[in-house]
């Protein structure tokens, strides 16, 4: 055989699916559709033999498909043509024919023979003679030759008809016969997995890591998936089982300790995952840096008080040899009490003014750059925000804004400039820096994130026309949620604004709008009360229990926001609301309030009655996956589609 025979042969068994049979001991195979087995490349239809024959095989008419694939294996009989005629002469019960097909290319292509000896062998199988048909797969792996293209060859044969253990057996066979117990890791893996020996299949990658460190990443990947297919857990207790026990035993492995590192972030064990990191940092004289890595992974995954310690180890162990070390820590340390005091809403000013002190004691010892870009915002926004030291806080910024040379960093110190112009009542400053930002980067992202605040200024202080004008230019902006947001919000004005232009109602919306900006929630409600009650034609309640229920999330109060949603429910179901306070209570109730089968419910009914709604790809998966099934797709927050608006502002 040639060699692009050769490859053509490793071709066609790579893109077979594996999904025939499942047992190995029936003797009342029956063969699916073999369009399943063998999948056709999708050719454009076209008039020669060759793409007519696809065409009638990809459809099903295997009749005229082996008419057509017989003349033109005939013609030239190449591994190709004797697939799809193997396959169409199986999908019309000719076994015989088959037998026959098989043969007659083992006579000419006899380097290749075992591969035509299985097919012959597999037509026995499906045809009731199966133990004639495992027979010949016994034997075809007792006389394998040590050749690995050979047992690669014959094993993939067996993966292609879903013969896992005859797989096994041959990759076993081929590393007895090669003598390197390195060969067919990945591939043993794989096949363990189907046959959902799970404890094996881990084995073989962690070996195959061992083996193969540059290959690393290779094995997450694998392991990521098979995660991500483990319906009852199986597979994460036995990655969890293999990797401890290596770990144990092999405390000094580098390898099977990042392997431990990157389960536990997976699994989300966050304490496990320190206890690896910080044997890591001793191990390799990370000095530190890994672990401050890690402690910004716990702080985006709701691990805060794994990150407070992962801060605070790196200040005792580095105390007096790693100033560069501690000072990022103690930075980390200030960045997240932030986070956490805007994550509660009962906290008092001593905790404030107490937090405010470490910030400025922290910038005052250390040079502001703009690497503390992040600090230097927090530190100024806790001055506007819960301090009202307006003044103080454009201080902290301006000396940040004299560091920065880059136009991106420049932008988003003046967007933070101006919004605390905003919230300390100076709307006219706000729009001059938010403008600046637009002529500065007309086109970028920033730009149109300038836009859409100098945008919201207008709305805020009841210039609605002029507001809406500029999110209808927004609408068209290739920032997809800022162009959706601008949407919304123009089409919000233009639904609740009166013919004379006074619209006192949507003058007390903005209004809570503003107030819920400065964080001024109780005053939100008030206003949202006025707005919803002002006169007795006010289409506005919906949209302002929205907004409730959209601060009563910030204040993680999720059994009332729940309650506020379920009245659009009941009230305003033709409203355009009603499927995101549908979707939105599905959510809560899934992430929050642990209640999966209200839940679910909810999810149900925003596909059945909200079928063409934005929301209703994300409510089926997330049903789905409560209902237990597997291979659901993982809606990401940030996925094109907004999947809980409530909870992206």
């Amino acid at each position: 055989m040639c060699r692009l025979q050769l490859i053509a042969v490793l071709l066609l068994i790579v893109i077979v699916p594996c999904s025939v049979f499942a047992q190995n001991n029936d003797d009342d195979k029956k063969i699916i559709a073999p369009s399943q087995i063998y999948s056709p490349l999708g050719a454009k239809p076209q008039s020669s033999d060759k793409d007519l024959a696809i065409q009638y095989y990809a459809s099903g008419d295997y009749a005229k498909a082996a008419v057509l694939y017989e003349k033109l294996y005939n013609e030239e009989p190449n591994t190709y043509y004797y697939r799809y005629l193997y396959y169409s002469l199986l999908g019309l019960g000719e076994y015989d024919k088959a037998i026959d097909l098989a043969k007659k290319a083992k006579r000419k292509d006899a380097r290749n023979k075992v591969q035509y000896q299985i097919d012959e062998a597999y037509v026995h199988i499906i045809s009731g003679n199966a133990s004639k048909g495992y027979k010949v797969f016994d034997n075809a792996i007792k006389s394998v030759q040590p050749k690995q293209l050979e047992i690669t060859l014959l094993a993939s044969s067996f993966v292609r008809l879903h013969e896992n253990k005859y797989a096994i057996k041959t990759y076993l066979k081929g590393r007895e016969l090669l003598n390197d117990k390195k060969l067919y890791c990945v591939e043993l893996s794989d096949c363990y997995f189907k046959e959902k020996e799970y404890k094996k299949s881990v084995k073989e990658l962690v070996d195959f890591a061992m083996y193969n460190p540059k290959m690393i990443n290779l094995v997450y990947t694998k392991l990521e998936r098979y995660m991500d297919n483990d319906a009852d857990g199986m597979v994460t207790s036995a990655i969890r089982e293999e990797l401890m026990l290596l770990t144990r035993e092999f405390p000094n492995s580098s390898i099977y300790s990042d392997l431990m590192l990157w389960f536990s972030l997976q699994d989300g064990d966050f304490d496990l995952a320190f206890l690896q990191v910080k044997a890591n940092d001793k191990r390799n004289d990370e000095e530190g840096f890994n672990v401050l890595e890690f402690a910004l992974v716990c702080c985006q995954n709701g691990a805060y008080k794994i990150a407070q310690d992962a801060y605070n180890y790196v200040i005792a162990e580095y105390s007096k040899d790693n100033a560069a070390s501690v000072l990022l820590a103690q930075i980390g340390l200030v960045d997240l009490e932030y986070e956490l005091l805007q994550l509660n809403e009962n906290y008092d000013m001593e905790t404030v003014r107490d937090l405010d002190a470490k910030f400025t004691s922290l910038l005052k010892e250390t040079e502001i750059s703009v690497d503390m870009y992040s600090t230097v915002v927090n530190s100024a926004n806790l001055k506007a925000f819960y301090l009202k030291d307006y003044q103080g806080a454009i201080d902290v910024l301006a000396q940040l804004l004299e560091k920065c040379r880059r136009a991106a960093d420049v932008a988003n110190i003046k967007l933070a400039m101006g919004d605390i112009y905003l919230s300390s009542g100076d709307p006219w400053e706000a729009i001059l820096l938010y403008s600046q930002v637009e002529k500065l980067l007309k086109d970028e992202p920033l730009g149109h994130e300038a836009k859409y605040r100098n945008a919201l200024v207008s709305y805020y202080i009841g210039e609605f026309n002029w507001a809406a004008a500029k999110l209808d230019v927004l609408k068209a902006s290739t920032e997809k949620l800022i162009a959706n947001d601008a949407m919304k919000l123009s089409m919000f004005i233009k639904d609740n604004q009166d013919e004379d232009s006074v619209s006192l109602p949507l003058q007390l919306f903005a209004k809570a709008d503003l107030a819920i900006f400065n964080k001024q929630y109780d005053l939100a409600f008030q206003y949202l009360d006025s707005a919803s009650n002002v006169n007795a034609w006010s289409v506005i309640e919906d949209d302002a229990l929205m907004r409730k229920a959209e601060i009563l999330v910030k204040k993680h109060k999720y059994k009332e926001a729940d309650s506020v949603l379920s009245i659009i429910g009941e009230k305003y179901s033709d409203e355009m609301l009603a499927d995101e306070a549908l979707f939105t209570r599905a959510y809560i109730n899934d992430a929050f309030l642990n209640d999966n089968t209200l839940a679910e419910e909810l999810y149900m009914k925003v596909v059945l009655d909200y079928p063409d709604s934005i929301f209703a790809i994300a409510a089926r998966d997330n049903y789905r996956r409560l209902r237990g099934d597997e291979n659901v797709r993982t809606i990401d927050p940030n996925d094109e589609i907004i999947y809980v608006p409530i909870f992206k502002k």
